[in-house]
């Protein structure tokens, strides 16, 4: 038996809230150290790899397969080097500002931009349900499950300027984070409160 009460609404639910909203809502995005730790690991690792791959190679060469020595540590240095390069894109923190006239914030590749509401057609969050390690291997999710996407649909003809304004020849922008529940539960709030009915809720795949 219930009391009668009105459950309060989900914040993954289109439409605004009931409770009055704050002036701003921010939201730091940033990669947490785990993700940082493993990151350096694993392509330092690579690195490691590649080098003693090259060195054999190069200063003790096997009687048969030195091309594919070679081949296989050029491979496995140039993984290493690109993982330690998009260390500095991952170090990154973004900060999404949600006010009464719209979105503020910095795009994955740099540069601050601000969308007002009234130049989009619609908010959705996109996420990724968290699977088991091979559970998420067989699905082949497993770069897919790491990140969730702020997908903002432009207004046709909207008037932008600065980083927006390059957005206007697509339908849909995506702005990737990290797939966390407290950063999705925090951006879907802002969201709600900010875009009103705008905010198509959040889709979970």
């Amino acid at each position: 038996m219930t009391d009668g009460a009105i459950p309060p609404p989900s914040p993954y639910d289109p439409g605004a809230p009931l409770t009055p909203p704050p002036a701003t809502h921010q939201v730091v995005v940033k990669a947490t150290r785990g993700t940082i730790f493993g990151q350096t690991i694993f392509g330092v690792l690579l690195l490691l790899l590649g080098c003693a791959a090259l060195a054999v190679a190069i200063v003790q060469p096997p009687p048969e397969g030195r091309v594919v020595v070679l081949v296989v540590g050029g491979v496995f240095s140039l993984l290493g080097l690109l993982v330690c390069l998009t260390l500095k894109r991952t170090l990154r923190s973004q900060t999404y500002t949600f006010t009464r006239a719209g979105l503020e914030g910095t795009a994955a590749v740099g540069g601050r931009f601000r969308l007002p509401w009234a130049a989009l057609d619609s908010v959705t969050i996109e996420t990724w349900e968290k699977l088991g390690f091979w559970e998420t291997l067989l699905h082949r999710r497993l770069h897919l499950a790491r990140f969730s996407y702020l997908l903002l649909a432009l207004r046709p003809g909207a008037d932008l300027s600065g980083v927006p304004a390059a957005w206007t020849t697509w339908k849909v922008v995506r702005l990737p984070f990290w797939n966390r529940p407290e950063l999705v539960h925090a951006l879907a709030y802002g969201c709600r409160t900010f875009a009103g009915a705008t905010f198509q809720g959040v889709s979970v795949r």
